[in-house]
Parts: C-alpha cells; structure tokens; sequence
C-alpha cells in the first residue's frame, strides 16, 4: 500500500516539476523537486522493518508537506476571486498548480492511513 502511494506522489511530482520547469517557475521547480526527493528517500528505505517504518514516515512528513504545498495554490485561486469583486481578474491555475492540488487530494486521504499503519508498525 505505501509503495503505491510512493509511486503515485513521485510520478506526479515529477509532471508537476516538469510543468513548473516549462512555464518559467523555478521558485516552484526548486519545491516540487525537493518535495520529489523526500518521496523517493522513501523507495531507498524497503530493507527490514525498522527501514519500513521510515519508509512510511518519508510518505506521512511528504503528505504532510504535500498538504502546505497544495493549499498554497487552493488559497491563491480562492484570493483571486475577491478580484473579481474589484474588477479584477480571476486568476487561472496552471496544469503544474492542478497536478500539486490533485496530489494535495491525494495527501489528505493518505495522513489516516499511514498514521495507522505507522501505529501499528513496532520497532
């Protein structure tokens, strides 16, 4: 269950540091790779039981950041819609910015999970 929540938060990761890569922003590419390589720690932490339990950590401390990261840009849309209120613009999210808020989703159905299961992980 963790391996495929690893490989589905490092694959999209990877489109997302893609897509921010293409449209210039590279304040973003620098977290979403950062973010990438706390999820990949986690492939690098599979050999015994002890490494299973940091392995799930990697995962839980990667959603959780997942989370901050994702709602950044829920909020930005969401303050961009007061502009419209100003006759301002409302502000259109990016693929990259769609990739982290459904990757956030994603997140906030793993916490539960992965708090379980490190529970009832032992050293």
């Amino acid at each position: 269950m963790t391996t495929l929540f690893l490989i589905i938060h490092s694959v999209m990761y990877v489109l997302s540091t893609v897509f921010f890569l293409k449209d210039s922003e590279f304040g973003m590419t620098f977290v979403s790779l950062v973010f990438l390589i706390v999820f990949l720690m986690g492939f690098r932490e599979r050999k015994n039981l002890r490494s299973r339990i940091y392995s799930i950590s990697h995962l839980y401390v990667g959603s959780i950041l997942t989370l901050f990261f994702g709602g950044y840009f829920v909020l930005k849309f969401l303050f961009s819609t007061v502009n419209l209120l100003i006759d301002g613009e409302l502000e259109k999210l990016t693929l990259s910015e769609m990739i982290v808020i459904a990757n956030s989703i994603i997140a906030l159905v793993n916490i539960p999970k992965l708090k379980k299961e490190f529970k009832k992980s032992e050293f």
